[in-house]
């Protein structure tokens, strides 16, 4: 199988801001009290971190796969497993060992984090390595895209129906289960819209149009930078999650307000343009994200998720004689870990299973 698909070397280097972002959304407690007040409840919604990956990963697979009807659909699962299971599995194991011990992992935070799945439970979401609820959302997107993209290619209306179609799904099952407290399985609107793809696949589905759009007309040529248009609407939103905040809501994206802003309007008008811009505008930003050094940083960057908090950060600062009280140092010797195990662990894991279970079927 072959694809004529572009690389944006911009594009992998955000990936590591939005890492960065979602560092500081996790390590900003350490510093209530000491700072102002609004910058940091500003800064505890980095979250949206998030969001930029969601529209990354919407752009980057309509950017392979989108306008490739020839594509093997095991193929495509096999690029996905590859890329995200082998160092998932080896980190969350490692990490449910030193909670748990060897023998006494639960049964049920075992299954529901080595199948992926534990970001629909209330209960689960959050065991293991906590932050890998986002790739429940990221693995349901990846089953569903091919089948989303047959009907896009049919009709480019699709782009605009799937997303509904997608969320009255979602509403329909917190109708069905909501009432049935299964480990917390659907149990709420807040959970649908927070944490499963359900409730957030405008995300995904704006980095699909802006893939669609970039491919079939072009960016239009306006006199507005949309790089620096992207970087102020996204601020200018970030500052609205925030504001929605209350005493009794900690999060603003915990808000109808906040979601709406954070699912909808942040990725249409703040994240989609920003890429557009990275993509194809030549500025001192993309710059920075395209040099060697961010390309580096963005490759290693899921790693740096995966790593950057929880019981495996805790004890690689413990064994250091760090505490993880100490934010830069906890985000230096994490980035060091991230890169080295991004070429001893990520790559080499990747390649093999590429190698083995695509060319030895002659699948390419």
């Amino acid at each position: 199988m072959t694809q004529n698909t572009a690389y944006f070397p911009a594009l992998t280097g955000i990936r590591a801001i939005a890492a960065y972002m979602v560092f500081i959304h996790h390590y900003i407690p350490e510093y209530a009290g000491k700072l102002n007040p609004i910058l940091y409840g500003i800064l505890n919604e980095l979250h949206i971190g998030v969001t930029v990956f969601f529209v990354l990963s919407g752009f980057l697979i309509a950017n392979a796969y989108l306008h490739n009807n020839t594509a093997s659909f095991y193929t495509y699962m096999v690029k996905r497993f590859a890329r995200i299971y082998p160092s998932f599995i080896i980190l969350t194991v490692l990490a449910l060992i030193v909670k748990y011990g060897l023998w006494h992992i639960p049964a049920d935070v075992f299954i529901t984090n080595i199948t992926l799945i534990k970001g629909y439970f209330k209960q689960f979401k959050f065991s293991g390595i906590a932050q890998t609820w986002s790739l429940t959302v990221e693995e349901t997107f990846y089953l569903s895209a091919p089948f989303s993209f047959m009907l896009i290619r049919k009709s480019y209306k699709f782009l605009f129906i799937l997303p509904f179609v997608i969320i009255l799904i979602g509403m329909g099952l917190v109708i069905a289960f909501g009432n049935y407290d299964y480990y917390g399985f659907m149990r709420s609107y807040n959970h649908l819209f927070n944490y499963t793809y359900f409730g957030r696949p405008f995300e995904f589905f704006c980095g699909i149009a802006l893939c669609y759009y970039m491919k079939n007309f072009g960016i239009p040529r306006i006199k507005l930078n949309m790089t620096y248009t992207g970087i102020v609407f996204m601020i200018l939103f970030l500052l609205c999650i925030y504001l929605f905040k209350t005493d009794q809501v900690p999060y603003g994206i915990h808000t109808v307000q906040g979601m709406m802003v954070n699912n909808i309007l942040l990725p249409v008008f703040g994240i989609s343009v920003l890429f557009a811009g990275l993509v194809h505008e030549k500025t001192w930003i993309s710059q920075i994200l395209g040099s060697k050094t961010f390309i580096i940083l963005g490759k290693s960057s899921y790693i740096f998720y995966l790593l950057h908090t929880g019981v495996l950060t805790d004890w690689l600062m413990n064994l250091i004689g760090y505490s993880t009280t100490h934010v830069m140092y906890t985000f230096v010797i994490v980035n060091g870990a991230s890169v080295l195990l991004y070429y001893v662990l990520e790559k080499p894991l990747n390649s093999y299973l590429l190698k083995n279970m695509i060319a030895k079927n002659n699948l390419l």
